[in-house]
């Protein structure tokens, strides 16, 4: 008995699921892209034309060399480079995945966690043409681990930058806010000692933002995976997504075909068993002749 009512739940699960998948990808379709409309501030130097250009951390590490070589990689004329054209390829925004892309992550994002389906994985946030000031930085990141320049993650209160590391000096970036240092790149701390980190941010925050975002300076160790566990979570949650629809898929055909042919089994039994109560006319017609 236990076992029957086993797999009738199973069954009503895997068919309440399937529909569910199959209605929520026409329910929740991804929001409508248009990479010619920025949704950030006046200040921003979003760039449309670089949306189709950059899909991919080896696409931003070419349009540098393109620019200013090879041999340049480990110049900060060249991450300076590298920043500027992640903060053009942006406008400000949390991307997403949706539904269609990822429904678990899309599912945990919504109903968990908000964090969940905000995108981590580089080459998947360069899908979107906004960002957030973590995704923007995750993929500085990338780009610099791929050219061999050391990084380190610079979490603030509220916000998150980098520091890449050249000729064993930090050099302080932030292609979210896009802050303009007049004399010059350095590091955080040499910033905050001069007196030149607001004049960077200017316009671009208030004092009173500013003074609560630098609240709260935290350093991570060179080169570390900045979203180690979402990462995880992303890639171990978009093929699981996929292979548990197909399995439903698989479930459901042939479930259904059982079906089918057992009802197709039992018309056939029946109409066998009908035959036997009826006689057969030929021979009640010559029984009747004799």
């Amino acid at each position: 008995m236990l076992p029957v009512l086993m797999k009738k739940i199973f069954r009503l699960i895997a068919y309440t699921l399937f529909i569910f998948l199959v209605a929520g990808y026409w329910l929740f379709p991804p929001p409508n892209q248009n990479i010619n409309i920025k949704f950030g501030h006046e200040w921003e130097n979003y760039d449309p034309s670089l949306f189709y250009k950059l899909q991919s951390i080896g696409d931003f590490v070419a349009y540098a060399d393109d620019s200013l070589g090879k041999e340049n990689r480990h110049t900060l004329d060249y991450v300076r480079l590298l920043s500027r054209t992640v903060s053009y390829r942006f406008f400000h925004g949390y991307s997403s995945y949706s539904f269609r892309h990822n429904w678990i992550s899309y599912l945990a994002g919504n109903l968990v966690w908000d964090d969940l389906d905000a995108v981590v994985i580089p080459n998947d946030i360069l899908k979107f043409p906004n960002a957030a000031c973590s995704q923007v930085s995750i993929v500085l990141a990338d780009a610099l681990k791929k050219i061999g320049v050391p990084y380190r993650k610079v979490g603030l209160k509220g916000h998150f930058a980098l520091e890449a590391n050249l000729n064993g000096k930090w050099y302080y970036f932030d292609p979210n806010l896009e802050p303009h240092f007049p004399k010059g790149r350095k590091s955080l701390e040499e910033l905050i000692k001069n007196n030149e980190l607001y004049t960077g941010y200017e316009g671009h925050i208030t004092k009173e933002k500013f003074r609560d975002v630098f609240s709260e300076i935290q350093y991570s160790k060179p080169n570390v995976a900045l979203a180690p566990n979402a990462t995880l979570f992303h890639k171990t949650t978009f093929p699981l997504s996929i292979l548990i629809a197909i399995a439903l898929l698989i479930f459901v055909v042939i479930d259904l075909g059982k079906a089918l042919l057992k009802k197709s089994k039992g018309q056939d039994t029946k109409k066998a068993e009908m035959s036997q109560f009826i006689p057969d006319r030929k021979k009640s017609y010559s029984s009747l002749n004799q």
